[in-house]
């Protein structure tokens, strides 16, 4: 069985949670949108319950994160935000080619039905916050250290800034189309970095 058959799969497998209840998606339901035996869907994942934190793993914690901006530690503030509107405007862009068209929608559905399925989401949730926060610290600590900001505030308030703007613009995007708005994303946070800047 190839890599490729267990992305498919964490895939339809996605699309299936993102539009039906977790209790109410069968075997039967994942045979029929992958074209996979029972036997090979088994081999894969083991249960049900591996696949659906294997969906929320990648489709909650990874695809959302700051993390996705590859960087090797010195950044400016300004090319780090740049950075990843581009990885949020990828993201969107690859889930509407596998027929997402909104994703905000999709993941809000997994992650209300994680929180009760799934006995580690809070944990796991806490997690991924507390690595935005040390991500996004980093990189304001370093625009800080180069002048590019002003050192008046504390870099993990001005990372909640951050933080808090693309989870707000997250959520409404739910009652959207399309999702999440990058432009206005985008919008929002040189608004927070004008106001940040050195001048």
């Amino acid at each position: 069985m190839s890599r490729n058959t267990k992305k498919n799969l964490i895939i339809e497998a996605f699309k299936l949670f993102a539009s039906k209840p977790y209790d109410q998606v069968t075997f039967s339901d994942l045979e029929k949108v992958t074209g996979l035996s029972r036997g090979a869907i088994l081999y894969h994942i083991k249960t049900k319950e591996n696949l659906f934190t294997e969906v929320i793993n990648y489709f909650v914690f990874q695809m959302t994160s700051v993390n996705t901006v590859r960087f090797d530690g010195e950044i400016s503030l300004k090319d780090f935000i740049e950075a990843y509107i581009n990885e949020c405007r990828k993201e969107v862009e690859n889930m509407r080619n596998i027929g997402i068209m909104n994703i905000n929608l999709a993941q809000l559905n997994i992650e209300s039905q994680a929180f009760y399925f799934y006995p580690e989401m809070k944990n796991e949730s806490s997690k991924w916050l507390e690595e935005q926060y040390m991500i996004w610290e980093k990189v304001i600590k370093y625009a800080i250290s180069i002048n590019e900001i002003g050192n008046t505030l504390d870099s993990r308030d001005i990372a909640s800034l951050f933080i808090n703007q693309y989870l707000g613009i997250s959520y409404t995007g739910v009652t959207k189309e399309y999702g999440v708005e990058i432009d206005k994303l985008h919008k929002n946070f040189f608004i927070i970095y004008q106001m940040l800047k050195n001048r």
